[in-house]
C-alpha cells in the first residue's frame, strides 16, 4: 500500500470516529428495572435455563442410544456377511465333494478298462492308451482340487 493510500485510508477513519462522536446528551441510560420484575425476569431465565438442560440431557440419551444401535447394526451385518461367506465355501466345499465321488467311480473304471486291455494287440493298443490319457487327466484334474490318489495297502509301487 502506497504512502497516499494509508493517508487517505487514515483520514478516512478518522472522519467516520469524528461523525460518530456522541454528545453528553445523546447518552441513553441502561433501564433500571424494579426488583419484582427484575427477579420475576431472572427467574424466567433460571425456568428457561433448567429446561434447555432437561431437553439437552434428553437430546444426549436419545444421541447415546442411535450410536448403540448403528454400532449393534454395524455387528449384525457383518456376522451376516461372515456368515454367508462360511455358508457359500461350505456349499462349494459341498458340491465339490459330491462331484468328485461322482466321478471317482468313473476313473476306477478307467483303470478296470486299462487293466483288461490286451496291449499285446496293436488295435487295442492305441485305445489302452487314449484310457490311460484320459485317466492321467482325471488324476490330474482331481489333484487340482486337492484329491490325490493313494496307494493301497499292499499295493506300493502303485501311485
Amino acid at each position: 500500500m502506497s504512502e497516499e493510500q494509508k493517508v487517505s485510508v487514515e483520514e478516512a477513519i478518522e472522519t467516520v470516529l469524528g461523525e460518530e462522536k456522541v454528545s453528553p446528551e445523546t447518552v441513553v441510560e441502561p433501564e433500571v428495572l424494579e426488583p419484582e420484575v427484575a427477579e420475576e425476569q431472572v427467574n424466567e431465565e433460571v425456568n428457561m435455563i433448567e429446561e434447555l438442560g432437561k431437553k439437552l440431557a434428553l437430546a444426549e440419551e436419545e444421541i447415546a442410544v442411535q450410536k448403540d444401535l448403528v454400532v449393534r447394526a454395524t455387528a449384525h451385518a457383518q456376522n451376516e456377511i461372515r456368515k454367508a461367506g462360511i455358508d457359500a465355501e461350505s456349499k462349494v466345499k459341498r458340491t465339490l465333494k459330491r462331484f468328485t465321488e461322482a466321478l471317482l467311480p468313473v476313473a476306477d473304471s478307467l483303470e478296470m478298462a486299462i487293466s483288461h486291455i490286451d496291449k499285446d494287440n496293436e488295435d487295442l493298443a492305441k485305445m489302452a492308451e487314449g484310457v490311460e490319457l484320459t485317466l492321467k487327466s482325471m488324476i490330474d484334474s482331481f489333484a487340482k482340487v486337492g484329491i490325490v490318489q493313494l496307494n493301497p495297502l499292499g499295493e506300493l509301487g502303485k501311485s
